[in-house]
């Protein structure tokens, strides 16, 4: 078997031609390759934000800079007040936060731009082991693929930047001392930090596989690793970060609705990508792969099949593992000769590259139009939101906007922050959404007001209800008001 030394190695031409050739200046092919891949890496991270879950990201960092603390509790909901909540992402919250306040909300789409750059950059470097510039475009590639729908812009990229760093430093490609600053960021951005712990176990028990005794290269990694997340319990929120994510597991009751904890469903183009990429994890074990680079790939793409939120790692620690084993796969071009055309090619992607910085400036750095904003702002005249004697129901994506709106003040029904809700609140939006007893759910919870999608089943049952009137509505939304409630007055 090979060892872990003779994995990262990469092959260097031995003619001294070649290597002059290399050393002169100017680019090669392989560099205009991985320059397109990293500028189409930028398009991706920054693209108008879309995800929910980053309105409640950017209201906690104005919170936390506003009280100069990091909440305990939840401050925003109105079922779930006073629970429990351990801020995962109060780093990138707080960053978030900063950045919309000094330069504008586009400084976070560039931030995030430049997150995937760097993630594509370095794995660039992962799979330049393949040497063949096929071969090794194709790995890059089937990750910008992918990461086209999962590396959505979130703290989630602070953790996938994460993971790849660690493989350069597992590949003997970076400095064992990166991983202290690496790991100390990734458990303050985001919950899979301790997937890097369990890449490098797995890594272990593949070399031990290998050669029957433990790489002492794999303990000092696992050791500062391990060092690494301790150091990071240093911050605002304290252990209680460490043990979130043994928490998070805990909630398995409320996460079996969220989509991206649900098994891939093979109906979407990036699934297949990742079949195919499965399907070179069987050629590179047919080539002779070593058990410390198919045991992380094997796990990790296992993991990827039983939740979608895990294919964005696996396809990156894949391609790592396996891109050594694919050499000589496809053709012979290597792509290190420097070329003028390549150069020229270069320049064209730095400007495509000021354009797309250009578009993520000059367009709106949050796409808002799938929201009630209109609905909102409405009943905020009326003082018929963020008010705590008024009890609203809504979307858990519409708290998110409430929450982004108003701040601690919201007081909504629920948002997505599954994590510390209590169950029986879940379950009672997940009734309101899908079906089930309505007047029960209504005259339990005291709703005053009800901010609804005007094509669903809850909206036909609020128009049809004796008890509600239906005060405002267009094709997508409906507000109503509950006849008897204290506040009725303010419906008009």
């Amino acid at each position: 078997m090979v060892a872990l030394a003779e994995e990262t190695e990469t092959s260097t031409s031995t003619n001294p031609n070649a290597t002059k050739a290399q050393k002169a200046p100017g680019f090669g092919i392989a560099d205009f390759a991985g320059a397109l891949l990293i500028l189409v890496a930028f398009v991706v991270g920054s693209r108008v934000i879309v995800d929910n879950s980053f309105l409640t990201h950017l209201a906690t960092g104005r919170l936390i800079i506003a009280d100069r603390s990091v909440p305990a509790i939840d401050p925003y909901s109105y079922f779930a007040a006073g629970q429990p909540w351990t801020v995962q992402s109060w780093l990138p919250s707080v960053l978030y936060h900063l950045i919309n306040e000094s330069i504008g909300g586009w400084g976070i789409r560039v931030l995030h731009g430049l997150l995937t750059s760097a993630l594509m950059f370095h794995l660039w470097k992962l799979v330049a082991r393949a040497e063949q510039l096929v071969t090794r475009t194709a790995l890059a590639g089937a990750c910008v693929l992918i990461g086209a729908y999962l590396w959505t812009p979130r703290p989630l990229l602070f953790g996938l930047l994460g993971m790849v760093l660690l493989l350069r430093v597992a590949h003997n490609q970076l400095p064992l001392v990166t991983l202290l600053p690496v790991m100390y960021i990734w458990v303050n951005s985001h919950g899979s930090f301790p997937l890097a712990g369990v890449y490098v176990v797995a890594l272990m028990i593949g070399g031990w596989i290998d050669t029957r005794r433990v790489d002492p290269k794999h303990l000092r990694l696992l050791g500062v690793t391990s060092f690494g997340i301790l150091v990071a319990a240093i911050n605002p929120v304290g252990w209680r970060l460490l043990w979130f994510p043994v928490h998070l597991l805990g909630r398995r009751e409320a996460l079996e609705s969220v989509a991206e904890w649900g098994a891939p469903t093979f109906t979407s183009s990036y699934e297949w990508v990742f079949i195919g990429l499965l399907g070179l994890l069987l050629l590179a074990a047919r080539r002779g792969a070593s058990a410390q680079a198919l045991l992380p790939a094997a796990l990790f793409s296992i993991a990827a099949l039983l939740a979608v939120r895990n294919l964005g790692f696996a396809s990156i620690i894949l391609v790592a593992s396996i891109a050594p084993y694919l050499r000589s796969l496809v053709g012979a071009i290597h792509g290190r000769g420097k070329s003028r055309v390549a150069t020229v090619g270069i320049g064209a992607v730095g400007v495509c590259l000021s354009l797309a910085m250009f578009n993520a400036v000059s367009t709106p750095p949050v796409k808002l139009d799938r929201y009630p904003v209109d609905e909102v702002d409405w009943l905020a005249k009326r003082s018929l939101v963020a008010d705590e004697d008024i009890r609203i129901a809504q979307r858990d994506f519409v708290g998110n906007y409430i929450t982004f709106k108003h701040g601690a003040d919201s007081k909504v029904f629920v948002d997505d922050r599954f994590d510390f809700y209590p169950q029986d609140v879940l379950d009672d939006h997940l009734q309101l959404v899908f079906g089930g007893d309505y007047q029960e759910i209504v005259e339990r919870r005291e709703f005053d007001v009800a901010l609804w999608e005007s094509d669903s089943a809850f909206a036909y049952w609020l128009q049809d209800s004796e008890d509600w009137s239906v005060v405002m509505s267009d094709e997508d939304w409906i507000v109503a008001c509950r006849l008897d409630s204290s506040a009725a007055a303010r419906c008009r």
